[in-house]
């Protein structure tokens, strides 16, 4: 744990958060060609229905993680205390080094929090889950689908009870250490599953695959916490009561749920959509399409994930030039990234499902063409909107949550009343968000930094030329 405060991305970081994320994704983009051979469609479209009920709730979680995340950081910067919009500057001289007091009733805050909602969730994904799986399965209904939802359900709530502690881990620098637990978690999983599904256990396999792989990275990421961070908490006095702290985390965290909610609307609903109206082999492609783009957008934006703290406590340093340095440099690697990923999605993916056998494949290339173009938008402005929230502000609030109600119910009328099927849930939801938030939230960015999109490209890439020189 860096004792001073400073934010400074180290190689490791990097290293780890890239693999970290691959191997995340890869559970999904590596697991579902290699299962498809073993599964039958209609499974297939019942395990990512499994799977957009979990990112359903991780959405309602990203209220929370993010502002726990940069709360830390500001911590860290040294910050005298955390507020409900903006940023307090450094209680010290500069570069004084961390606010422990803060630090821990915030720790404490979010185990509290946490422990109500796995609770509460898991209560309801009981009492409402197994009668929403008994529907949609009821043409070919066996009892291991239940089986199978009980065992993702508990993986789900110990997933919901630990989860805030990545994201405070990160705040205060431990980013490879996160990223390594990842790594090493849904890694066996991936092992796991492969091996339970060829073994002949089905989905009930990939259940107990995911609940292992969030069990492992739970205790990982907790020995990390009591061996580097947890006895530097236990001698400082908290600053803050708890409540206030979750008045402040409420605040935005209200606003980013309803964010969180308008964009699982947006692109995970519409499986639902799928599975609902439709049918679980048309789910079974559509989601495989989903799952694909947003791995391969997630992994795009891995590198901006990983200098959130350090920009974070650029602000609270009010170091503009830095501010500005990290977020292009991030931004011309997003865009780097989702360019050349969106090339082997376009021409190599459908080819090699071909090759392995597998019973699903991506959309058809047309559509497949549109829905990555709506993507690349899409979480463009996700990224510059990210940075607009490490001010401690959610003005992008109303824009996302109306906006993914608008997508669905778009999808919802072009799916029932024409003969588009899954082109108008793609066409809805590339339209409307380019109506307003794809251009909004770039433009805001750019104004405050008072940057043009050129300007960004150019001093992100004498970013990465720097980082390259200091490497090589």
């Amino acid at each position: 744990m860096n004792k001073t405060g400073k934010k400074e991305l180290r190689k490791w970081d990097i290293i780890w958060s890239y693999m970290g994320q691959m191997v995340h994704y890869g559970v999904h983009i590596l697991l579902t060609p290699i299962i498809s051979v073993r599964l039958s469609s209609y499974e297939l479209g019942l395990w990512y229905t499994f799977t957009s009920i979990f990112t359903l709730i991780n959405f309602f979680d990203t209220g929370f993680s993010p502002l726990i995340m940069r709360n830390a950081a500001y911590c860290m910067g040294g910050a005298r205390e955390l507020l409900k919009e903006g940023i307090t500057a450094q209680g010290k001289e500069e570069g004084a080094g961390c606010n422990y007091g803060l630090l821990k009733t915030l720790y404490k805050t979010a185990r509290k929090l946490y422990g109500i909602m796995a609770a509460v969730f898991f209560a309801l994904l009981i009492v409402a889950g197994i009668p929403y799986i008994q529907y949609i399965t009821q043409s070919y209904f066996k009892e291991e689908y239940l089986v199978a939802w009980i065992i993702y359900t508990v993986g789900i709530a110990l997933n919901i009870f630990m989860i805030f502690l990545p994201a405070f881990l990160k705040g205060v620098g431990a980013i490879a250490e996160v990223q390594r637990s990842y790594a090493i978690g849904r890694g066996l999983q991936l092992i796991f599953s492969i091996v339970g599904v060829f073994a002949g256990g089905g989905i009930v396999a990939l259940a107990c695959g995911f609940l292992l792989g969030t069990t492992l990275i739970c205790v990982m990421t907790y020995i990390h916490y009591y061996r580097n961070v947890r006895r530097e908490l236990q001698v400082a006095r908290g600053e803050m009561t708890q409540r206030k702290v979750l008045g402040v985390l409420w605040f935005n965290a209200k606003k980013l749920g309803l964010v969180a909610v308008g964009r699982y609307m947006s692109t995970q609903g519409n499986i639902i959509i799928c599975s609902t109206f439709l049918s679980l082999e048309v789910s079974a492609c559509y989601g495989l399409t989903i799952q694909a783009l947003q791995a391969m957008s997630s992994i795009a934006m891995i590198y901006l994930q990983a200098v959130v703290p350090s920009i974070s406590s650029a602000k609270v340093e009010k170091n503009k030039e830095k501010e500005k340095k990290l977020f292009s440099t991030a931004i011309v690697i997003f865009w780097c990234t989702f360019g050349l990923a969106s090339l082997a999605l376009l021409f190599a993916v459908n080819p090699l499902l071909e090759l392995i056998g597998s019973n699903t494949r991506l959309l058809e290339l047309p559509i497949l063409a549109l829905a990555t173009m709506g993507f690349f938008f899409q979480y463009n402005q996700i990224c510059f909107s990210l940075y607009i929230g490490m001010g401690n502000e959610v003005p992008y609030m109303k824009g996302e949550f109306f906006s993914g109600a608008a997508v669905m119910l778009c999808s919802f009328l072009l799916v029932n009343y024409t003969q588009l099927g899954i082109l108008g849930i793609v066409i809805a939801q590339g339209l409307i968000q380019a109506c307003y938030n794809d251009w909004k939230w770039p433009l805001s960015v750019c104004r405050r930094l008072q940057l043009g999109l050129g300007d960004i490209g150019r001093i992100g890439m004498q970013g990465i030329l720097d980082m390259i020189r200091r490497k090589g």
